[in-house]
């Protein structure tokens, strides 16, 4: 059961003096400076810093995903400082036998981690801060988003509908899911950066577009593909011309350029899913019922999470009756400004709604990618921000005589509801870095948290070694001595004296990309020995021999290295010929 102990429940009384505080500030700013500009872009920044305040708390949360992913950036961390440009195995998790974790788990966040890690953050330390700037980020991209739609206020009110979106607050403190939490501070720059291409028309608008696209891609699986339907709908929303082919090539193109730029991620992932349990694991949660979706069952419909770590999915109270209103006015005519814009949002809100409900787990099995959600709300993700921008264009579409008035009511009734959930959970101080390095040495029973990566040639009811392996190199047959000369994530060396043939167990799974080179020479490997399901096995003839362990890029990975790289650098160079075509002319 999850606990909330004293400092948890005093953050709930420390969030709300913190608004109380910030609103009497603002009430009071405004009465002394009537006539003054309220500067709302720098209001928001503040506003996105107090649900973010329990996190700078020591410790680890007891329940979420935070510990796993600490565990994650330790191996990714450990990848990079050995020269890997692009990390594909996770050397020092399942007990030191590894899996390829990063051929299938996306990269941007423990890119981010890593460099907060540089900066002599612990792991744990790392993810927090991380957490924290992807939060803030977040609503400054969906206001600077929303401002090229809407007035200044309209995206204030976006921004604010976003951040504390009940979902947002779920997968930032509850969930602690970093691929997710980045993902949704990657989609409004996407959105922006359509947008200004759209406008625009540049070259450079449209690389940036293709950028935000790409790490988008690099941030999360599931949330990238099931976004990109929205996003493209937007852009192709956003182009201004008679020519509908036009309009639809002209929209496609970042999105094509994203895909070339993020394919050294993507292409491997969906190739070599066929050596993993991956289809086979990618089982359909059930989905929540409709009601879920409107209430919480926990402290009256305000707590977000049940007492076993149960998350509450709800759109969120403020936002079910801003789509209800927005409806009602549309119907009565009283929505004139982003008219098409906000019947546009209404559609694709019902339409990914419907994609969570029962109804249409026909689809999950026709199309292959959705199997891969794994929890059908999340899609929660896209309809947050869908929702903040009907909540925009709600408020831009009020008699300017009240709007002020009722941008403070709409701004309390969207934060005050959601404070319980700004962090009131237990940290635990213990859990640090040296906390998780020993779990590691007690094997990944303490949870890994991605099975599904796990090679299929091993056995898929027992995937993981429980016990780090007291040598690396086993003899299982024959008589030698063995002397490791060098190991890292990618490279395990080993000098043999074989006193007779022997069978060797080089306890690492194997996976496409190893091989073993013995004296120089490429050496057969079995790694569907019954005895040792999925782990490295060879034969050694008697002698003294020198042996090398590597895990290389295999052919689809070269490849799509080659298309991400390639493709970028021509952009590049497409761009500075541009520029310099210009500065000619």
């Amino acid at each position: 059961m999850l606990r909330r102990d004293f400092m948890a429940t005093h953050m709930v009384f420390l969030n709300l003096i913190l608004t109380i505080v910030l609103t009497v500030a603002v009430l009071f700013y405004r009465y002394i400076y009537p006539k003054k500009h309220l500067n709302l872009f720098f209001l928001l920044l503040i506003i996105s810093i107090i649900p973010v305040v329990s996190i700078l708390r020591q410790g680890s949360y007891e329940s979420g995903d935070i510990n796993y992913h600490a565990t994650f950036a330790m191996s990714f961390f450990q990848s990079l400082k050995e020269g890997n440009i692009i990390p594909r195995w996770a050397s020092n998790l399942n007990s030191t036998y590894g899996y390829p974790l990063f051929v299938f788990i996306y990269p941007l966040p423990f890119y981010l981690v890593s460099i907060f890690r540089l900066f002599g953050f612990s792991y744990i330390g790392s993810v927090k801060v991380f957490l924290i700037f992807a939060y803030i980020l977040s609503g400054i991209f969906t206001y600077l988003w929303a401002k090229t739609e809407l007035s200044e206020k309209g995206a204030f009110i976006t921004a604010i509908f976003y951040i504390f979106a009940p979902y947002h607050l779920i997968d930032l403190h509850m969930r602690t899911d970093v691929g997710e939490v980045i993902a949704l501070t990657i989609l409004p720059l996407c959105l922006f950066f359509i947008k200004k291409y759209s406008k625009n028309k540049t070259f450079l608008a449209m690389f940036l577009a293709s950028i935000a696209l790409a790490l988008l891609v690099l941030s999360h699986n599931a949330i990238s593909y099931i976004s990109f339907p929205f996003l493209l709908i937007y852009s192709i929303f956003s182009w201004k011309t008679n020519n509908d082919f036009k309009r639809v090539i002209k929209a496609i193109q970042p999105f094509l350029l994203s895909l070339c730029y993020s394919a050294f991620f993507w292409i491997p992932a969906l190739y070599e899913i066929k050596f993993t349990y991956i289809d086979k694991t990618a089982v359909m949660y059930s989905f929540p019922s409709i009601i879920s979706y409107l209430y919480s069952p926990w402290r009256y419909g305000l707590l977000f999470q049940g007492p076993y770590g149960e998350l509450a999915t709800i759109l969120g109270y403020a936002q079910i009756i801003i789509i209800i209103l927005s409806i009602i006015f549309l119907i009565k005519g009283i929505i004139f400004k982003k008219r098409r814009l906000l019947i546009l949002s209404l559609v694709v809100f019902l339409l990914y709604f419907l994609l969570m409900q029962k109804v249409a787990s026909p689809l999950y099995k026709i199309i292959p990618l959705l199997k891969h959600i794994q929890f059908p709300y999340r899609i929660l993700s896209i309809i947050s921000l869908i929702i903040s921008l009907i909540a925009g264009i709600f408020i831009d579409n009020l008699v300017l005589k009240y709007t002020n008035k009722i941008v403070i009511i709409i701004f309390l009734a969207v934060t005050l509801p959601t404070i319980l959930n700004w962090g009131a959970r237990k940290l635990i101080p213990e859990y640090n870095d040296n906390f998780l390095i020993k779990k590691l040495t007690e094997g990944p029973n303490y949870g890994e948290g991605f099975p599904h990566a796990i090679p299929k040639w091993v056995d898929y009811n027992n995937p993981w070694q429980i016990k780090i392996p007291e040598n690396h190199l086993e003899i299982i047959q024959g008589k030698g001595d063995v002397n490791e000369t060098l190991r890292t994530s990618t490279a395990h060396r080993y000098l043999v004296n074989a006193e007779t043939d022997l069978q060797l167990k080089e306890n690492t799974y194997y996976f496409p990309g190893w091989i073993v080179m013995v004296d120089n020479v490429k050496q057969q490997i079995n790694y569907e020995n019954k005895q040792y399901p999925g782990i490295i096995t060879f034969n050694l003839k008697k002698g003294i021999h020198y042996i090398n362990v590597v895990f290389q890029d295999t052919l689809d990975r070269q490849m799509a290295f080659i298309l991400s790289a390639g493709s970028f650098l021509l952009t590049i160079f497409y761009y500075e010929k541009l520029m310099l075509s210009l500065k000619k002319k």
